[in-house]
């Protein structure tokens, strides 16, 4: 289990808000929401400790699973020989507000494994990219925004329809990578 989806699905068990949880915590929602999401890979003891108190978790679980999320971080692919394979996009939207925002890069790599819960990857839909949390079904997969004003769509493998809100479209797609790196771009 990834720390992330043990504060996530904690967290709404409790009924309680990311803003609730970052009051706790004393940091920021989208810190909260970093940590959800696996992109903070390495959580201060003092926060564990916090967020222990206000999700009602054993301190240890928490320090287990927070150094094994340590352990497996690794340097950024981009600085490796394999440079030549990533590929980047621009965030156009506030769909993955506030993890990124309208003009931020990001790159991504691609898939050299299964896509797992939860990943954040680069998906070709139609002539556009989009950079949305995956998460496998039977049929396909369920791609979901961090902002919750986003509609989550389904894509159907195999028949090329992608479903938006309930409604069906025809478009080609493609998971054409997982994110590895993003860049914030600053004024």
């Amino acid at each position: 289990m990834h720390i992330g989806t043990l504060i996530r699905d904690k967290r709404l068990s409790l009924g309680l808000t990311l803003e609730q949880v970052a009051q706790g915590t004393g940091v920021v929602k989208a810190t909260v929401l970093r940590w959800e999401n696996g992109l903070t890979k390495n959580i201060g003891p003092h926060k564990i400790a916090k967020l222990s108190e206000v999700l009602d978790i054993q301190p240890e679980l928490l320090h287990r699973l927070n150094e094994s999320e340590a352990r497996k971080s690794q340097p950024v692919p981009a600085f490796d020989d394999d440079i030549h394979e990533l590929n980047s996009t621009e965030i156009s939207d506030d769909s993955m507000a506030p993890v990124l925002l309208p003009g931020d890069i990001v790159w991504f790599a691609p898939l050299t494994e299964a896509v797992g819960q939860g990943d954040l990857v680069a998906v070709r839909l139609g002539a556009d990219i989009l950079v949305r949390y995956a998460y496998p079904q039977e049929e396909g997969y369920l791609l979901t925004a961090a902002n919750p004003q986003s509609h989550p769509i389904q894509l159907i493998q195999g028949s090329g329809k992608a479903l938006i809100v309930g409604i069906a479209v025809q478009a080609k797609f493609e998971i054409v990578g997982k994110i590895i790196y993003y860049q914030r771009r600053i004024g």
